[in-house]
């Protein structure tokens, strides 16, 4: 089953996260939010003459402010910024086969960050060891980077439908 998501942002269209259903039927119908783009004929709530379609994109009405944090590391999302893509041969992994390679290696101090850790086959983490890329003789094809909220979210997972409006606030 195919998973359609409602991107709920900021007063100022900055993306806050991703609502369920009763959460976006809540907020419409007490005039909290506002419409930006809608999934094609899909209706969320329909009674009487409330008829509610399901928004992929909605924006606070009011200002709304929130600090900026850095995520949690998790494993699962470098492997999903990383593209499920060995950094070093490119070869695409599994979930069983994926492992996390520490750039600097963690024995030598090197911190279990967005921006020292990747995605790398067994073959090529074992090959690396306890070395970095250069004392090994090994290429890292992309430089890590914090990832996108469209990672954290799971937007990229297997059965949730990307929203073509979503490209304007996520970067894929």
């Amino acid at each position: 089953m195919i998973m359609k998501r409602t991107l709920l942002l900021s007063s100022i269209y900055e993306p806050i996260t991703f609502i369920d259903e009763r959460r976006v039927i809540s907020l419409m119908l007490r005039g909290v939010v506002e419409p930006i783009t809608y999934w094609d004929n899909d209706v969320l709530y329909n009674k009487g003459r409330d008829k509610v379609f399901r928004p992929a994109v909605l924006k606070l009405a009011h200002s709304n402010t929130r600090p900026a944090r850095i995520p949690t590391f998790r494993r699962l999302v470098v492997f999903a910024r990383d593209e499920w893509k060995c950094q070093y041969c490119e070869k695409h992994v599994s979930h069983r086969d994926a492992t996390i390679d520490h750039i600097i290696p963690y024995s030598r101090g090197g911190p279990t960050t967005w921006r020292n850790c990747t995605t790398a086959c067994k073959p090529c983490n074992r090959k690396k060891d306890n070395m970095t890329p250069d004392e090994a003789g090994m290429t890292l094809r992309s430089i890590p980077k914090a990832p996108t909220l469209a990672h954290l979210w799971g937007v990229k997972a297997t059965g949730v439908e990307w929203h073509a409006s979503w490209e304007d606030f996520l970067p894929r």
